[in-house]
């Protein structure tokens, strides 16, 4: 026989939903490897909307990242570069490449690259995150400080609506429900979240997660703007210029 709710039932799905939903959400924003695999599974959600390759990375000194992973776009090659400031102000190749040694290079890379992301205004200055593996170009995008997680409310009522009676009768006994005011109802909607939380998994966890619309948008606008960017860094004639311009190629 089913148990007999005391409550209206709809209103107790919404109150477990209320506190569920917190508990789902701070248990991941608590632990930064909840976080990484989070966004890891967002990760599926972005691709579907047409940004690709994006990934968390864990970044030495800035804990996870989220980032698109260029895969050996958004670097010139750099010999070619050496090459054409060498020749344009009529220098020896030797010395002009002792002068812009890979270090070098890639710290301008780097400062450039960050400099265009943040001239974008997507997202504050100190959350833009390259990382860069090795001539690669690696990683563009930002701290997790940038994007805000958020849990998929419809999906949770979804679960709780499917779930309410089996956790009910696990829980109670009909003769308890059936003395219960409707004041208990508070206390029954807690006590129902905590327990549905204990039972989810790590991976049931996350899958109640995504971005904020504010965040997704954020990041699907730097995802375009990448895309543009990255031919405008591969043009050696760019840092040739860039080069020339600050005297960079001279000792």
């Amino acid at each position: 026989m089913a148990i007999s709710i005391p409550f209206d039932r709809q209103e107790l799905i919404e109150m477990v939903l209320e506190y569920l939903a917190d508990d789902i959400y701070y248990a991941i924003v608590d632990e930064d490897a909840m976080v990484y695999e989070a966004l890891l599974n967002i990760s599926n959600d972005l691709e579907d909307k047409g940004a690709r390759n994006w990934q968390p990375y864990r970044e030495r000194g800035a804990g996870t990242v989220f980032v698109k992973n260029v895969k050996g776009r958004g670097m010139p090659d750099w010999e070619t570069v050496v090459v054409m400031v060498a020749t344009q102000e009529n220098l020896d190749y030797n010395e002009v490449s002792e002068q812009l040694s890979d270090d070098f290079l890639f710290d301008i890379w780097n400062e450039e690259a960050m400099f265009a992301i943040r001239e974008q205004d997507i997202v504050p200055p100190d959350e833009v995150a390259i990382v860069a593996g090795g001539r690669s170009g690696g990683c563009w995008g930002v701290t997790k400080d940038a994007i805000d997680l958020d849990v998929k409310a419809q999906e949770v009522m979804a679960f709780v609506d499917m779930n309410l009676e089996r956790y009910l009768e696990d829980r109670y006994t009909q003769e308890e429900l059936d003395d219960m005011e409707e004041y208990h109802m508070d206390d029954v909607a807690l006590d129902l979240a905590d327990i549905m939380l204990g039972d989810m998994t790590d991976d049931e966890l996350i899958d109640f997660v995504t971005l904020t619309p504010e965040s997704m948008n954020k990041v699907l606008e730097l995802d375009r703007f990448i895309e543009i960017g990255i031919s405008d860094f591969e043009d050696a004639r760019k840092w040739v210029d860039l080069i020339v311009m600050n005297e960079w190629h001279l000792s």
